[in-house]
C-alpha cells in the first residue's frame, strides 16, 4: 500500500470537527484523536495504525514509516535510540490489528449515529484547508491537526510540499506540517526523514516573505532532533547537490529576515556550517557564515533589552545551541544542566525514553563535541561583543531569557574547562570570566523578584565550571568572601553549590 493509499479516510469528515452526544443539556465533545488509545497511534506519524509492526525493542510503528526510516540508513529504534540487530521489517502485528479494527468498528458506528454521513472520503486540499483554516484559535488548530494526523495527514502534507504545483500550496503545506509538529512533537523525526529537501530550499528562495518564513520555521523545528547523527543526515539531505547555494540562501535569509526571526536563522546557519564542515574541512567561506551568525546572535541579544518581541526566539535560539532535545523535540538544555547539578524541582522529569546506557553515553558525547565546537565559534579570539551582550541579558527582567543565558554560560564555561580547550584557549577563558562573573554573582545572590532558585543554581554551575580552569580559579579565590554565604545557602538545593563552597575554603 502506498503512502497516498494510506490517505483514504476511514472516518467521515464530521468527526474532524465535532462528534458526541447531548447529556444533561450540554454538548459532550468527543474526537477521533482524544478517544483513540495511545497504543493505536504510530509514534512517528501519529497516524492510527493500518499495518503495525513491532520491532525488537518492543516499540510498534506503521510499516511504511519504519521502512522509510530504514531506507535512510538509520539502524536505531526511533524512540529509544538503541542499535537494532535485526534490520528486516517484521510481519504485521495481527493481534494489535484486530484490536484496532474492533475499536474502529465501534467508533465508526457511534459516529454514524451522531453524524449520519458515510465514513468514506478522500483527504484533499479543499478538505484540509477547510479543517485547518486560519480563523481558528491555536488550540482549535492544534486539535484539528491531531485529527488529520490520525488519518494520514503527515504523509498528505509531505506529498503536497513536494508535488504542489503552486508555491502557495507548498508554503501552506509547510505551515500545516508545523501545526502537526507543534501538536505532536514526535512526528518531527518522521518528517525529517521523509521531507523533500529541494522543496524546502525552494521555499527559502521565494520572493514571498510568508513562504520564506514558513521554510525557516520548519527547518528550525526539524533540527530539534535528539540524535546528532539524525540532524546531520537531515542537513546533508537538504544540501546534497547545492551545498554552497543553500548556505548562501541561508546567509541572505539571515540578513533579510524580520528582526524577530534572525536569531533562529543564525542558529540554522551554525548547524548547517558545522555539518558541512565535517564533510569538507577545507570548505571556503566557512568563516564568513560563522562570523555573520555570531554577529546576528549578538545583535539579537542586545535587542532583547529594548524590544520584547525579539525575546522569545532569541531564548529559543540559545537553548537550541545547547543541543539537548527530547524525542518530541522539547528544549532540554536547561533541564539537563539542573539535573546534572542535582537540583530537583516540581517540573516533570525529562529523562529520555531509554534505559540503554550506551545510547545515553553516545548522545552525551555527541552533544559535548557540538558544544565545544560552538564555544570556539562564539568565543573565537575572545569575542567580547557576544560575551558583553550575553552578560547584559543576565540583567533582563524576563526570567525565561535570564535562564537561557545562564544555561548558555553554563555549557560555554564547561566547554572552556574541557581537556581539549582548557590548555589552548586562555584568551577565551579569561574573556568569558571577566565578562560573566560580575552578573553571575548577582544572579547567585538572588533578591530580584523574577529570579527563582533555578537561576541561582545555574549561576553556581557556571562559577563551578570556571573553578576548574587554573587561571580562573585563582581569580575566583579572590572573590571567595563574597560568594561563600550565598553558596552555603544554596548547598541545600544543589550539590554543585556545596562542591564550590568546599573548594573556596581550601
Amino acid at each position: 500500500m502506498s503512502a497516498i493509499d494510506l490517505l483514504t479516510l476511514e472516518f467521515c469528515e464530521g468527526p474532524l470537527q465535532i462528534s458526541g452526544s447531548v447529556t444533561d443539556g450540554g454538548q459532550v465533545q468527543a474526537t477521533i484523536f482524544s478517544t483513540t488509545p495511545s497504543d493505536f497511534l504510530c509514534p512517528l506519524t501519529r497516524q492510527i495504525f493500518n499495518r503495525p509492526v513491532t520491532i525488537e525493542t518492543g516499540q510498534t510503528f506503521e510499516r511504511h514509516a519504519i521502512v522509510h526510516w530504514f531506507d535512510r540508513g538509520l539502524r536505531t529504534c526511533p524512540v529509544t535510540g538503541q542499535e537494532l540487530e535485526a534490520l528486516s521489517v517484521p510481519d504485521t502485528n495481527r493481534v494489535l490489528t484486530r484490536l484496532i479494527d474492533a475499536w474502529k468498528e465501534e467508533h465508526c458506528r457511534n459516529l454514524r449515529a451522531a453524524d449520519g454521513r458515510a465514513p468514506e472520503e478522500k483527504l484533499n486540499v479543499a478538505v484540509v484547508d477547510r479543517v485547518l483554516h486560519s480563523g481558528l484559535s491555536v488550540s482549535e488548530q492544534t486539535e484539528r491537526a491531531r485529527h488529520l494526523m490520525a488519518i494520514g495527514g503527515v504523509d498528505f502534507h509531505l506529498h503536497r510540499l513536494r508535488d504542489g504545483k503552486e508555491e502557495e500550496q507548498r508554503a501552506r503545506a509547510a505551515e500545516h506540517l508545523l501545526l502537526c509538529i507543534r501538536a505532536e512533537g514526535s512526528c518531527r523525526n518522521y518528517v525529517a526523514v521523509r521531507v523533500h529537501g529541494e522543496s524546502v530550499v525552494r521555499l527559502l528562495q521565494s520572493e514571498v516573505v510568508s513562504a520564506r518564513s514558513a521554510a525557516v520555521r520548519l527547518l528550525v523545528e526539524l533540527l530539534r532532533l535528539r540524535r546528532r547523527g539524525m540532524v546531520e543526515m537531515f542537513i546533508r539531505g537538504l544540501c546534497t547537490a547545492l551545498v554552497t547555494e543553500t548556505m548562501d540562501v541561508l546567509l541572505q535569509r539571515l540578513r533579510s529576515s524580520p528582526v524577530e526571526e534572525r536569531a533562529l536563522v543564525a542558529v540554522l546557519l551554525l548547524y548547517f556550517d558545522r555539518t558541512l564542515s565535517l564533510d569538507e574541512p577545507d570548505r571556503r567561506n566557512s568563516s564568513v557564515y560563522r562570523e555573520e551568525a555570531v554577529r546576528i546572535l549578538t545583535e539579537s541579544l542586545r535587542r532583547c533589552l529594548i524590544d520584547e518581541n525579539v525575546v522569545p526566539n532569541t531564548r529559543k535560539a540559545l537553548l537550541m545551541l545547547g543541543g539537548h532535545f527530547s524525542f518530541s523535540g522539547d528544549l532540554l538544555a536547561e533541564d539537563r544542566m539542573l539535573e546534572q547539578a542535582g537540583f530537583a524541582d516540581d517540573t516533570p522529569s525529562s529523562t529520555p525514553v531509554t534505559s540503554d546506557a550506551t545510547v545515553q553515553e553516545t548522545e552525551a558525547a555527541e552533544t559535548e563535541a557540538w558544544q565545544e565546537h560552538v564555544t570556539a565559534v562564539l568565543l573565537g579570539s575572545g569575542r567580547r561583543p557576544f560575551l558583553a551582550a550575553l552578560s547584559g541579558c543576565l540583567a533582563s527582567p524576563d526570567a525565561g531569557l535570564v535562564a537561557a543565558c545562564l544555561t548558555t554560560a553554563g555549557w560555554l564555561s564547561r566547554s572552556l574547562a574541557s581537556t581539549r580547550l582548557r590548555d589552548t584557549h586562555t584568551d577565551m577563558q579569561l574573556a568569558a570570566f571577566s565578562a560573566l562573573v560580575p552578573r553571575l554573582k548577582r544572579c547567585l545572590a538572588g533578591g530580584a523578584a523574577h529570579l527563582q532558585p533555578r537561576h541561582r543554581v545555574l549561576a553556581a554551575v557556571t562559577l563551578h565550571n570556571f573553578s576548574k580552569i587554573p587561571d580562573c580559579r585563582v581569580l575566583l579565590m579572590l572573590l571567595a568572601d563574597g560568594l561563600r554565604g550565598h553558596l552555603a545557602d544554596l548547598a541545600e538545593l544543589t550539590r554543585t553549590a556545596g562542591q564550590l563552597y568546599a573548594e573556596l575554603h581550601e
